[in-house]
């Protein structure tokens, strides 16, 4: 009897790649007037942006991008969504939310402030 030692690699295994499912993960949503949403989630980001999608058709209220487009009618840019962080574990995940929310808005007034400072410097 012969022993046949079988690779567990093969073609198939060398020429596709499996797309890696990505979960727990802080992103960013962005409108079309350069508002951004950044949230949380530990499933795949994918699963949330179809929930987002769906509530903004629908209008449901207790969906804060669903609120946003319904009073403003802007348009959400759904396709410039990133991923900011991943993170696995739920109170981690928490913390770096906040932390990116924080980071933007302090970056977003900076460029504001500055904005209006050299306005008023040419004025």
């Amino acid at each position: 009897m012969k022993a046949i030692f079988q690779s567990k690699r093969t073609l198939r295994s060398i020429l596709t790649r499996v797309k890696e499912k990505v979960t727990g993960v802080v992103y960013q949503v962005n409108c079309s007037c350069a508002s951004t949403y950044i949230g949380k989630i530990g499933r795949t980001p994918e699963v949330r942006l179809k929930e987002h999608q769906r509530a903004v058709k629908t209008g449901k209220s207790s969906n804060r991008i669903a609120v946003y487009v319904e009073k403003t009618g802007h348009m959400i840019c759904w396709d410039s969504t990133k991923i900011l962080e991943r993170e696995p574990i739920w109170s981690k995940r928490r913390y770096k939310e906040a932390i990116n929310i924080k980071n933007h808005f302090k970056h977003e007034f900076r460029s504001r402030h500055l904005n209006k400072l050299c306005l008023e410097h040419i004025n």
